[in-house]
């Protein structure tokens, strides 16, 4: 994994996917630049792969390992660990693994989940 600026807004930028939390032997966590990554183990070259993925609460992660049948123990040992919103675990943990601190999120963002689908507006 490694860190650079978005050729954008000059936000810090994590290129890749860090697991940071193996659940049990069949589950993990992970995350990239927007949002943590639910992954269940499978045998194979491409062992571990995404199932669901969460950019904004917790609580919304800890639905979708509820309905994607991780163990309640170990979603809630795993849970536990978290804070409240994607938002703030990335904060912290870009920090810790790049040495760049990142900027918070300006209130005004809205998570995906309750963003209003728009259509691009195409020139007259």
């Amino acid at each position: 994994m490694t860190a650079s600026l978005c050729c954008k807004c000059g936000e810090p930028f994590i290129q890749g996917t860090l697991q940071f939390l193996q659940i049990n032997e069949s589950w993990a966590l992970a995350a990239d630049n927007v949002q943590w990554v639910l992954q269940r183990h499978r045998r194979g070259p491409q062992a571990w792969y995404g199932v669901s993925f969460v950019s904004s609460t917790k609580d919304t992660l800890a639905r979708c390992m509820r309905q994607k049948g991780v163990p309640a123990d170990d979603a809630k040992h795993a849970l536990d660990s978290l804070p409240d919103t994607f938002a703030e675990w990335r904060q912290s943990h870009l920090e810790l693994v790049t040495g760049v601190t990142a900027p918070a999120l300006a209130p005004d963002i809205v998570p995906a989940e309750k963003a209003a689908v728009t259509r691009p507006v195409r020139p007259a």
